[in-house]
């Protein structure tokens, strides 16, 4: 989030243009309340582009709301983002995540070692074993259980595995 003029925007990735093809995998800024208005129906909103230091209109089919470290990804690697509110057992208020679907995901979820840290959450040593995307097998995966608030009305508990994500919060499978 950052405050621009006197309004409240957030960053966004923009992707899946099918005219202007140019600016897919570009961030830039968009009004938070405008974003909050097309979430009845795709709208054009106006998006403040950092590195072209120009403004153009976007569907907001084609925004996607970014996390603070999240890298600028061309197109043919699109991403899903959700943002998620987790409380663990442990106690404390629930924290805002960003996570991104990964339906080849072959746990239920994973969080980011540094996004557990940084909350001071513990992980529980298990003895589920994972392949990695690069062939390699991990042995005794830590994981976290979180109440997972992923919609309005909709709360889950998922077991997430813990490994090293970097860029990401977690992933939700």
């Amino acid at each position: 989030l950052r405050l621009h003029d006197g309004k409240s925007q957030r960053k966004v990735l923009l992707n899946q243009l099918q005219h202007h093809t140019q600016y897919n995998g570009l961030t830039g800024w968009a009004d938070v309340e405008a974003l909050e208005a097309s979430a009845g129906g795709a709208k054009l909103l106006l998006v403040h582009l950092e590195s072209l230091g120009r403004s153009c209109h976007v569907n907001s089919a084609n925004l996607f709301l970014v996390s603070p470290n999240l890298m600028a990804r061309p197109v043919d690697q699109t991403m899903i983002i959700i943002e998620a509110k987790l409380k663990v057992h442990e106690g404390g208020p629930p924290v805002q995540a960003r996570l991104v679907v990964d339906s080849g995901c072959q746990l239920e979820g994973v969080l980011s070692s540094d996004f557990v840290r940084r909350q001071g959450w513990q992980a529980i040593p298990s003895s589920v074993n994972i392949h990695t995307a690069d062939g390699r097998q991990l042995h005794g995966l830590k994981h976290i259980v979180a109440n997972s608030h992923l919609a309005p009305g909709f709360t889950r508990q998922v077991n997430y595995g813990v490994l090293d994500l970097p860029g990401f919060d977690g992933l939700l499978g």
